[in-house]
């Protein structure tokens, strides 16, 4: 019988995690010296690029980056000033805005987008069950780092206070959420949801 490496094994997923991360981080630094803005705006920028619309309020940056409204309005303006965002008036409550790229931030992050198109394309060569096991993977690590306070939640199932984990072991819709009353596959577990309720400290 083959002894298998497990710490090995680990060090090699660490490595790929960081390696992938670099990838962003040296994108994103490029337009910061470019540009000339700050290193908080680019990852504002970076999020409302890839967050949908209603996330990109100043209530969910400030969360998403633990920072004060007033720091985040604050920024936010300054880019809208600078021609990088614009800002869009909610239809029903005409005290929410949120935020959007301009063309020209469009542009300027063509080739961070051309990124992640490339990423796109390799993982469409991976069948649904080995796309399957990597979600359930970081699922499970990003919910384990929330656990050790490692990271900020993200609005995602997991992290949810409406969310049961294998709450039908073996289905193939195991998990279960509260909220809509509904039975729930690996692959209809949100990111991002605007019901979100973070789950309190006896509930981690």
């Amino acid at each position: 019988m083959v002894e298998k490496n497990i710490k090995n094994i680990d060090e090699i997923i660490l490595f790929a995690i960081e390696k992938i991360s670099q990838i962003n981080k040296l994108l994103l630094w490029n337009i910061v010296k470019t540009e000339k803005i700050s290193p908080i705006q680019i990852q504002f920028i970076d999020y409302i690029n890839k967050m949908p619309l209603e996330a990109t309020t100043v209530s969910n940056l400030a969360e998403e980056f633990e920072l004060k409204k007033s720091t985040v309005s604050d920024s936010v303006n300054s880019l809208i000033n600078k021609g990088y965002l614009e800002r869009i008036q909610d239809h029903n409550d005409k005290r929410v805005f949120y935020f959007k790229l301009t063309e020209k931030t469009k542009e300027k992050l063509g080739i961070l987008n051309k990124k992640n198109d490339i990423f796109r394309n390799i993982i469409k060569n991976y069948s649904f069950e080995q796309k399957e096991e990597v979600v359930k993977f970081f699922l499970d690590l990003m919910n384990e780092l929330y656990e050790e306070k490692i990271i900020q939640p993200a609005k995602m199932c997991l992290t949810c206070n409406n969310f049961i984990k294998d709450y039908n072991p073996g289905d193939s819709k195991p998990h279960y959420c509260k909220l809509i009353n509904k039975y729930v596959s690996i692959d209809e577990i949100k990111i991002h949801c605007n019901s979100y309720t973070k789950k309190s400290e006896g509930n981690l």
